[in-house]
């Protein structure tokens, strides 16, 4: 079993549908809550980009909130494939209420 910590990338951009990232990771995010990893399988750009998911509670859709930085992404984007176990929680949600941009930073096991 592996481990390592890593920043997610990605959480000031907007998303497709226009919500805000920020948003979502205010709302949503805190230490110990389990994110979802998902190998974006793509033609186009990075081939080994993994987004960072966020469920909404139960029922609901899942909100995307960055992705893994290329190395880490490659890597974990191997093991996904492969069908092997990856665990993914919020280690630190670092938000000051004066701070217009908020930072996410995981702890991968797999």
């Amino acid at each position: 079993m592996h481990q390592l910590i890593t920043r997610v990338v990605g959480v000031g951009n907007r998303n497709a549908d226009g919500s805000s990232r920020q948003h979502i990771l205010k709302k949503l995010a805190h230490p110990g809550c389990e994110v979802i990893l998902n190998h974006v399988r793509s033609e186009e750009g990075d081939l080994s980009t993994v987004e960072v998911l966020l469920p909404g509670g139960e029922g609901k859709k899942l909100h995307r909130v960055g992705f893994l930085p290329g190395r880490i992404g490659e890597r974990i984007a191997r093991h996904l494939d492969a069908g092997h176990p990856v665990n993914a929680v919020i280690i630190e949600h670092p938000a000051e209420p004066d701070a217009s941009m908020a930072a996410l930073h995981l702890k991968i096991t797999f």
